[in-house]
């Protein structure tokens, strides 16, 4: 399959690589770090949304049996049938450069101890031998880090480009949404927001259409 079949202009490795965006970085959650299927859809989540999509080749099927349980059993992808219950993203303005805030891994330097040699730029080696008289001695040489080259010293990955995004509300009905997550929507076609009748107070994902797929997006709590 070399497009989705909604008649839109993207292959599917087009549109995979777009669903990467919206996946975690978190190291500590490893099956949700890249795009999965789950029958007949292609999902990607970050924890805070959740974009579905008709499934896709290039997605690995999804084993982790509480994603799989969570995703089919808890998260509604409901679409309004009155059309008039889908509204425009709002207009918004994001600052051209967010607030810069300090990396906690390298102090905002760009660079950090590196792990092979802890700083020093070169290793310790040693090994124990018998001089002439019998006695035990001890050996010791030192080389340069090949990991850093003798530096003592890695590039953080945060790439000196540590920032604050700090939530820019957009209000819609009782649910606030943050124009930050919106913005990055735009990589998709057509996107709406489905209205819905929700009780001041009451907290539940807002959905979203688009020509490629769906999305359920957590809104900021009050």
């Amino acid at each position: 399959m070399n497009q989705l079949e909604l008649g839109i202009n993207k292959t599917s490795s087009e549109i995979y690589n777009i669903l990467k965006n919206f996946c975690t970085n978190d190291e500590g959650r490893p099956t949700i770090k890249e795009p999965f299927t789950i029958s007949e859809y292609t999902y990607a989540t970050d924890g805070r949304l959740i974009v579905r999509i008709p499934k896709i080749p290039e997605a690995k099927i999804q084993e982790d049996e509480h994603i799989i349980k969570t995703l089919l059993t808890e998260y509604k992808f409901d679409y309004p049938t009155n059309s008039t219950d889908w509204i425009d993203i709002p207009k918004y303005t994001l600052p051209e450069i967010p607030m810069k805030v300090e990396c906690a891994k390298c102090d905002s330097d760009g660079e950090i101890n590196c792990p092979s040699c802890d700083g020093d730029g070169d290793l310790t080696f040693g090994h124990d031998f018998q001089d002439k008289n019998g006695e035990h001695q001890w050996h010791s040489y030192q080389v340069e880090c090949k990991y850093c080259n003798g530096y003592g010293k890695v590039k953080c990955d945060c790439d000196n480009q540590s920032f604050k995004k700090t939530a820019i509300r957009i209000a819609i009905d009782n649910h606030d949404l943050d124009a930050w997550i919106l913005d990055e929507f735009k990589v998709f076609t057509n996107v709406k927001i489905a209205v819905m009748d929700l009780k001041p107070g009451e907290f539940s994902p807002i959905l979203l259409k688009f020509d490629e797929g769906c999305a359920l997006l957590m809104g900021l709590r009050k």
